[in-house]
């Protein structure tokens, strides 16, 4: 998966951040010998039992973009379609779907974001919280 485009306008709403039905989070951390150990994207996930929010934050280098979504209904991978919309509202556009694909679409998406900024396989990882 590639980052195809990263659009100039970003939306973040506050609406979406439901702290107390927060439940889960992926870091992804890089390292560059010279710089050490940095948070390169923070994804939060959220949910109630009619929908789930997403909210990411991406800490570029020369940037910081942020954006927030949600998903609601039944009979797809709700988790992976609010964090898709997040992406999409942080300016982020991929060359593959992410929406309603799960997990493993989502950490492509943010392997995706930190190879579009330099970094190597080698150079990060993905760090998994529970709430």
């Amino acid at each position: 998966m590639k980052v195809t485009k990263i659009n100039p306008s970003e939306r973040f709403n506050r609406n979406h951040r439901k702290e107390k039905h927060f439940y889960e989070s992926y870091t992804l951390v890089t390292y560059k010998r010279g710089e050490g150990f940095k948070e390169l994207i923070d994804l939060r996930l959220y949910a109630t039992q009619a929908r789930h929010y997403a909210a990411v934050w991406v800490r570029q280098p020369e940037d910081f973009r942020s954006g927030t979504g949600w998903a609601g209904g039944y009979g797809y991978n709700r988790m992976s379609a609010a964090a898709a919309d997040a992406f999409r509202n942080a300016g982020y556009e991929f060359d593959h779907g992410i929406s309603g694909r799960g997990e493993t679409a989502v950490h492509a998406a943010m392997w995706a974001i930190a190879r579009s900024l330099g970094y190597t396989d080698k150079q990060f990882t993905i760090i998994n919280g529970h709430g």
